[in-house]
């Protein structure tokens, strides 16, 4: 049989005909969608692309609920794929991008009431700011330890590494990419001392170290990628807004896609393309 197998790949690969197998292996998949939001604010002059309302919120998690969605957290997933548990029939991941002071003011009090959980991936700098002597506001602020640990014992929110100070873009650097002012040997360097300080803090305020590595931008390559891997890190988020075919090998969980939740979209497409049943 393992023969055959392997005599059906190679004649897929000389006949162009691999889309079968592809397709076929996606019939036996999890299919998961997986929604990306940012800020959250009650001023319309500030809804947009990375701006959403309450309100917006609430209807999206209105819709998965009456539509059999269920909610993962990253922990569900390396559960699957290590075949401790199984995913739901319908899996959906909720996360929130930059930790602002929103997921805690709106999102944290919405998900709870619908018995949804979410991934928040920080920024490690951020936090430290804000968890310090600083005025804050929700325009701008951001999460701090305080209130990550009151929602990480709730359940409602699992939190993760957006990096510690290398949420930047400019002219020389986009995220956690190499500059191309500086050497491989100081590149390397940066990374291994900003994720290690990163996940030093998760430790000393959550009790746990990230399991998983959000880009900053999105911005990633191969060798990023080979640093993650390299920290134990056992997923990453990344930005493509596609739905994952989840089959249980703990490779799919890097660059894991995202759609992006912008003011005014409505996430029945994505549903209806996670081919869910929809009202």
């Amino acid at each position: 049989m393992k023969r055959i197998y392997l005599v059906c790949i190679l004649v897929a690969a000389l006949f162009g005909v691999a889309p079968f197998f592809a397709a076929n292996a996606k019939e036996h998949s999890v299919v998961l969608p997986i929604l990306m939001y940012h800020q959250i604010s009650k001023d319309p002059s500030r809804w947009g692309t990375y701006v959403i309302s309450p309100e917006e919120l609430e209807a999206d998690c209105a819709l998965l609920s009456e539509n059999g969605f269920e909610t993962v957290s990253i922990s569900d997933l390396i559960a699957f794929t290590h075949g401790i548990k199984p995913l739901p029939k319908h899996p959906v991941m909720i996360t929130f991008d930059d930790g602002y002071e929103s997921d805690y003011v709106y999102a944290y009090p919405i998900l709870k009431r619908y018995g949804f959980c979410a991934v928040s991936s920080t920024v490690g700098s951020y936090t430290e700011l804000y968890s310090g002597d600083v005025e804050k506001h929700i325009n701008y602020s951001h999460l701090n330890w305080e209130e990550m640990r009151e929602m990480q014992e709730s359940g409602v929110f699992e939190f993760q590494n957006h990096s510690y100070n290398l949420h930047n873009y400019s002219n020389t650097r986009k995220g956690c990419r190499k500059s191309a002012t500086e050497s491989v040997w100081q590149y390397n360097k940066l990374i291994r001392e900003d994720i290690a300080h990163s996940q030093r803090l998760f430790l000393e305020h959550l009790g746990h170290t990230a399991a998983c590595f959000t880009y900053p931008f999105g911005s990633v390559d191969d060798r990023l990628r080979e640093h993650i891997k390299a920290e134990g890190f056992l997923a990453s988020l990344g930005v493509y807004a596609k739905l994952n075919y989840l089959q249980g090998d703990p490779e799919e969980l890097f660059d894991l896609n995202r759609f992006n939740r912008t003011h005014g979209y409505d996430i029945r497409g994505i549903l209806e393309e996670a081919k869910a049943p929809v009202s």
